[in-house]
């Protein structure tokens, strides 16, 4: 026989449930933690006071003659330290708790996305360097291909630490920045202008056409899965699969 669902109920639901129905979660929330503030503040007082009223009793006890009353009066006295110390361990030991976890959630906030630095690194590649008209065009064709090739094969999309993601990382890390470095060098030591600018357009065209075989392999790749998950479902759930 079967029992309905309705009948069984998440015991997180029933402690989660609000005091007044209609308020918003926030507020529902903040009703919550002022009601068992206020609970453990008359625990509190209600534990003092009887701590108070055996510590009195105890004493006059004691003051008249009850020796029994005195040695009492002496481990209430020590347990009462003892708790008091014992709380307030525990409550150093949540504050470096909290502590702990806000510089972990801080520091992992802070730190930079290595995929990001690549780009803003193409970004900002060629600012204040003066290029002829042609070349510049080399660059920017050569610094748009790296851009694609690194978000071809970033983690984000799926792509791993395979050679073509391995390639389009030194390309926007060193290959491209060494190229232009290398070309502003000879230009300020008064090289030949024209040997400077067929040799980076060579190695422009060289990062360029390695940057357009790893888009290219990677949306065979990605064409490819998808196929190969068309005919899974092809296979599953047409005419010919399992009914």
């Amino acid at each position: 026989m079967s029992v309905p669902e309705q009948q069984y109920t998440d015991s997180s639901q029933i402690q989660g449930s609000a005091l007044i129905p209609g308020l918003p979660a926030p507020v529902q929330q903040a009703a919550q933690s002022a009601v068992r503030m206020v609970q453990r503040t008359l625990l509190w007082l209600v534990l003092w006071a009887v701590i108070g009223v055996a510590s009195v009793v105890l004493l006059i006890l004691a003051l008249t003659g009850h020796g029994y009353a005195g040695i009492m009066l002496g481990l209430l006295f020590f347990g009462i330290i003892g708790g008091l110390l014992f709380y307030l361990r525990q409550l150093a030991d949540r504050a470096s708790g909290q502590r702990g976890a806000a510089v972990v959630t801080v520091s992992a906030s802070s730190t930079p996305d290595p995929h990001q630095q690549r780009l803003k690194q193409l970004e900002v590649l060629t600012q204040g360097q003066a290029l002829p008209l042609e070349l510049r065009r080399k660059v920017d064709r050569a610094i748009g291909a790296t851009r694609l090739a690194l978000q071809a094969t970033a983690p984000d999309q799926g792509g791993l630490l395979t050679r073509e993601a391995h390639d389009a990382r030194m390309a926007a890390e060193q290959d491209l920045p060494a190229a232009l470095e290398a070309y502003q060098r000879l230009e300020q030591s008064g090289g030949s202008f024209s040997y400077g600018e067929v040799m980076l357009s060579e190695q422009l065209q060289l990062i360029e056409r390695r940057m357009q075989d790893i888009v290219q392999q990677q949306r065979h790749m990605q064409a490819r899965d998808f196929a190969a998950a068309e005919r899974y479902l092809q296979a599953k759930y047409g005419q010919g699969g399992e009914q």
